[in-house]
């Protein structure tokens, strides 16, 4: 345990600007709050959930569809063409 916080200790004495560093952490963790909060409140409405799993869903879909699916096809192509 001495080894991980004397790293951590060289770390943060590296670190030229720590107010920007706490102040950037502190806006993450006030992100994550609010974002847990939204989707709680989301959640909370009846209908909304499922539609946001469908949604979600589709466009997970339409993104395997558009990026992923045709990037392989093209790899194989590829790598055929080559040998």
């Amino acid at each position: 345990m001495g080894i991980i916080s004397s790293v951590y200790h060289c770390q943060w004495d590296a670190v030229e600007n720590k107010s920007t560093v706490i102040i950037y952490g502190g806006g993450a963790l006030v992100a994550v709050w609010l974002s847990a909060t939204l989707v709680g409140a989301i959640n909370s409405v009846p209908l909304l959930p499922k539609l946001m799993e469908l949604v979600g869903l589709g466009y997970t879909g339409w993104f395997v569809y558009r990026y992923l699916l045709f990037k392989l096809f093209q790899d194989c192509t590829d790598v055929q063409a080559t040998l």
